[in-house]
């Protein structure tokens, strides 16, 4: 397990994360972040991260006992590349990921559309506010599965 994940008792979220800035919109997740997700909710049977970059959420994912299919769009040298999650059709039980933060809706949408079971996404909070958001996706009537 990553040694920040539980320090002194408390998680180490407001530790400073490293980010490819020149790429698009890639921030690789902590491993405590997917740590913390895993220790909260339970998965049951195989997980698709369908950002998985350099596969650092994949590897956490995969230790806890799920098996796991890992993609992104870009090759980042983990998982198959040039899958598009917002244009897929191959539905999974599970999907988990820390999408790009521009491309959050879209992602939701798909998400709800592919996951069997359970879909979640780390995002920041901030990704809730407004109210278009509020407006497309959380008080949406096309929120039931495989609607929106």
């Amino acid at each position: 397990m990553d040694a920040t994940y539980n320090l002194n008792g408390g998680f180490k979220p407001t530790m400073k994360r490293f980010a490819d800035l020149a790429g698009p919109d890639y921030f690789p997740t902590p491993a405590w972040a997917t740590h913390a997700l895993m220790e909260n909710e339970t998965f049951t049977g195989e997980i698709w991260e369908c950002a998985c970059g350099d596969g650092a959420m994949s590897r956490v994912l995969a230790s806890r006992g799920n098996p796991v299919r890992s993609s992104d769009l870009f090759d980042r040298g983990f998982g198959t590349s040039g899958i598009d999650f917002n244009t897929a059709k191959t539905p999974a039980d599970n999907i988990v990921t820390n999408p790009p933060y521009n491309s959050a809706e879209s992602f939701v949408r798909s998400g709800v559309k592919l996951a069997r079971n359970k879909f979640a996404l780390l995002l920041r909070l901030a990704f809730l506010e407004g109210a278009n958001r509020a407006n497309t996706i959380i008080s949406s009537p096309k929120w039931d599965r495989g609607t929106l």
